[in-house]
């Protein structure tokens, strides 16, 4: 009977808008986020020699690599917000981040398992999709990096002192849910607060009625059609009239 796989610490990358760029800078922005990353890691002393797993996705990585390294790893994606925002202040193209990482049990081969199967769809929630937007939209010269971490890994990690950049009290709770993964997770993005991210994580409200009064406006003009159908017998007041007034049907007494 087969024994159940050792806990491991997996981390994913997604390079933000990537199809984006022109395709000169493909190749670029894709090489510079495997450097930064490979930087972050280096800068907490964790090594690519040291992933268990190690997969290109294109624009951004999975990589697993022993649960001991997990509060290392959670403190090299502020290193990497750091190097991202260095990087996007002074060269093209810019390099802005999607970071996941989760716990569990993951084989000792490279494969897609379930585990890394649920960091990969963590990156890809929609409701962190959207706090990452509206964070790089509210501070675009500040946004460089979000972060949302699975339940398990936020637990294990703040049990006790296993980070020394990244703190606890920056995170806030959401649920998600991404195909067949449903569950709850932990945000944080660099300069946000928590309450900040939680909004930011809110549906965003549909268009009032307001709204959608003056987009019929706008649409005949900025006048003010009135419409009469039948026999006028009060009057019609406008407050200030830009466009025609059309009356159809019987005439006024």
């Amino acid at each position: 009977m087969p024994r159940l796989p050792v806990n491991r610490t997996v981390l994913g990358i997604d390079l933000i808008d990537s199809g984006s760029n022109p395709g000169y800078h493909l190749d670029v922005a894709a090489q510079k986020t495997q450097e930064l990353v490979g930087a972050a890691l280096a800068s907490r002393q964790v090594m690519k020699a040291d992933a268990v797993d190690w997969q290109h996705t294109g624009d951004g990585l999975l990589a697993a690599f022993p649960e001991e390294l997990l509060g290392d790893i959670i403190d090299a994606t502020q290193v990497l917000d750091d190097l991202a925002a260095e990087h996007n202040r002074w060269r093209k193209p810019d390099v802005r981040l999607r970071i996941s990482v989760g716990v569990g049990p993951l084989p000792g081969h490279e494969g897609l398992h379930r585990t890394n199967v649920d960091c990969a769809r963590m990156l890809d929630a929609k409701v962190f999709r959207r706090v990452v937007r509206r964070c790089a939209e509210a501070s675009p010269l500040e946004f460089s990096t979000g972060l949302i971490i699975s339940a398990k890994a936020h637990q294990d990690v703040f049990s006790g002192p296993y980070t020394e950049l990244v703190r606890q009290r920056d995170f806030g709770q959401i649920s998600f849910q991404h195909k067949e993964t449903a569950s709850t997770a932990w945000i944080r993005v660099p300069h946000f607060e928590a309450a900040t991210l939680l909004t930011f994580a809110e549906d965003e409200p549909a268009p009032s009625t307001t709204a959608a009064r003056d987009s019929a406006i706008s649409a005949t003009g900025g006048g003010v059609v009135n419409q009469v159908n039948g026999t006028m017998r009060d009057s019609i007041q406008a407050g200030e009239v830009r466009g025609g007034i059309h009356f159809h049907g019987g005439r006024g007494r």
